[in-house]
């Protein structure tokens, strides 16, 4: 009897490890869909009276410079960009501070971490 039972066990097993390995690797497809890291700059006005420049016109800026955005969000007295490579990120800093007039804090943001689309941004000032 204990013969017959064992063909019944060893498949259950089998149905049981290839349930979870289909988990995982469902899992592992999807994880970094859902979270991802970016990398970012913000800029601020740093003097009053200093206007924060158009959205549109950094695009035109960066993009005419081969620098691909990833996105371009206003904030609260700033002007948020994500791009996909720290490389872009710190290309884009240098040009904009060359660009932009005197008056604005540009500056990295150290991790951006999007969650379906729920950014939470750390500021490293640079």
């Amino acid at each position: 009897m204990n013969v017959l039972k064992k063909p019944g066990i060893m498949r259950l097993r089998l149905l049981i490890g290839l349930f979870t390995g289909s988990v995982l690797l469902f899992a592992l497809n999807v994880l970094p869909s859902i979270i991802h890291h970016d990398t970012g700059i913000r800029i601020r006005t740093s003097l009053q009276g200093v206007a924060l420049p158009d959205g549109f016109y950094v695009y035109q800026c960066l993009s005419g410079h081969g620098i691909r955005i990833k996105s371009i969000t206003p904030a609260p007295h700033s002007l948020v960009i994500l791009f996909d490579s720290p490389e872009q990120s710190q290309a884009a800093e240098r040009l904009l501070r060359r660009v932009l007039p005197y008056g604005l804090d540009i500056c990295q943001l150290k991790e951006t971490v999007s969650v379906r689309d729920h950014t939470v941004a750390v500021t490293q000032h640079t």
